[in-house]
């Protein structure tokens, strides 16, 4: 039997410019990279650094009030 820990490793099976495969216990989990432009990767960079500074900011008037 393996104990909690060992079953919760996470261990990169493969991993190049395609995507990935990781193992987590017995559970394989394939991940695919999405095929897209330079310009579509950089406007999606864009939308997550905004959509971070947003929340972040909110969390910080939530502080404050």
């Amino acid at each position: 039997m393996v104990n909690t820990a060992e079953k919760l490793l996470l261990q990169v099976i493969h991993h190049d410019k395609n995507g990935a495969i990781y193992q987590i216990g017995q559970t394989r989990c394939v991940v695919f990279a999405p095929q897209i432009t330079d310009e579509e990767r950089e406007r999606r960079c864009k939308e997550i650094q905004r959509v971070a500074w947003a929340v972040w900011n909110e969390m910080c008037i939530s502080k404050i009030e």
